[in-house]
Parts: structure tokens; C-alpha cells; sequence
């Protein structure tokens, strides 16, 4: 407040420090001043809540019974994670072209009336392809663990992948490589089944 102010009443006032309050010495306050600290309301952890060890339960059983269905339908998915550790560099770099390339070429094609119903169908099957990636990557970690394949190792690489992608700091990079490799992994194994079915016969 100025030096020449005057306030009638009570002064009141919503800081975030009380030390950015500041009255000059000639002004007056016929009434009380109260000064009042916004604390910040802290967020509780979402560590500490039900609610987010539930989420995850479900998250983790959509995951376990897609990967079942998937597997099932499309086996050639999982020997996408029989790669050596080449391939998985190889398919991580797939991966990034892939998360790139769709969505730039799905919009050239929306442009176009024509192609408007490719860009749609596209978009779609790779969104669903990146909702995939994680569950080859954990297949192929849970297959690396308990040494065999099945209902039991694609669980365990399930739970492990989101325990990894839940670490403080560093899960959401660690989610973002996951895509990566298992998208890449993903378009390496369809390249391999339409290039297999193309090959010449001797």
C-alpha cells in the first residue's frame, strides 16, 4: 500500500508469502489486517492410493487377455521376441520410423477423398499396433525369465513391464522404448510373414 492510503476497515489479503505484503509506514488501517497464506495443497502420492494399485490390477488383466486372444490368433507375434539383441536394436529403430511415418502418411492420405478411408483403416491399426507393443515386449521378458512360453511367463513379463513403467522419474521414458521395440518388433514380423508368403517356390 502507498504511503498516503487509507482503508476504512479490516485489510485482508490472499498471498502466496506473507512478505509480499507490504504497507508503507503513512498508510492507514482503520481496521485489522489479516494476512492470509495460500498453501499449496499437496497431491498425495498416487503410491499411496488404492485406487492406483486397482487401476493398474485391470490395467494388467486387459493387457494378460489381450496377449492370450492375440497370440493365439496371430502366433508369428511371439517369436517376434526369439530376436537377439541386434534385432532388437534393429527393431527399436523400426519402432521410431513406424511411430513417425504412419501418422504423417494418414494425414496425406486424409487429404485426399479418396485415400481418406485408407488414412482411417491405418490410424486404427496403428493405434491398436501400439497398444500391442508392450505386450510382445513382455512376452519376450517373461519368456526370458521363466524360461519357457506360455499363459504364466506372459504375466510375469506383463508385470514386470508395468512395474517398469511405473518407476518414479524414469517410467515414462521407459514406456516410450517399450513402444518403440515392440512396435518395431511388430512391423519386422509382418514385413517377415508378407515377405515369406511372396517368396518364390523351388
Amino acid at each position: 500500500m502507498a504511503g498516503s492510503s487509507r482503508v476504512g476497515g479490516d485489510l485482508t489479503a490472499r498471498v502466496g508469502k506473507e512478505e509480499n505484503v507490504r504497507v508503507s509506514e503513512g498508510a492507514v488501517i482503520a481496521g485489522q489486517k489479516n494476512i492470509r497464506v495460500n498453501v499449496p495443497k499437496q497431491r498425495p502420492s498416487p503410491y499411496l492410493t488404492a485406487s492406483f494399485y486397482i487401476w493398474q490390477a485391470v490395467r494388467v488383466l486387459g493387457l494378460f487377455i489381450t496377449g492370450l486372444v492375440v497370440f493365439k490368433m496371430i502366433p508369428s507375434l511371439m517369436q517376434s521376441g526369439t530376436a537377439s539383441g541386434s534385432e532388437w536394436l534393429k527393431a527399436g529403430g523400426v519402432g521410431f520410423m513406424t511411430l513417425v511415418a504412419v501418422p504423417v502418411a494418414s494425414i496425406i492420405l486424409a487429404v485426399t477423398f479418396i485415400g481418406f478411408p485408407i488414412a482411417l483403416i491405418t490410424l486404427i491399426l496403428y493405434l491398436i499396433a501400439c497398444y500391442l507393443a508392450k505386450i510382445v515386449v513382455a512376452e519376450f521378458v517373461g519368456r526370458s525369465v521363466m524360461k519357457n512360453s506360455g499363459a504364466v511367463s506372459l504375466l510375469v513379463g506383463l508385470l514386470l513391464v508395468i512395474l517398469a513403467v511405473n518407476l518414479p522419474w524414469i517410467g515414462t521414458l521407459i514406456n516410450f522404448l517399450l513402444i518403440l521395440l515392440g512396435l518395431g518388433a511388430i512391423a519386422l514380423s509382418v514385413y517377415r510373414n508378407v515377405a515369406r508368403r511372396h517368396a518364390p517356390a523351388f
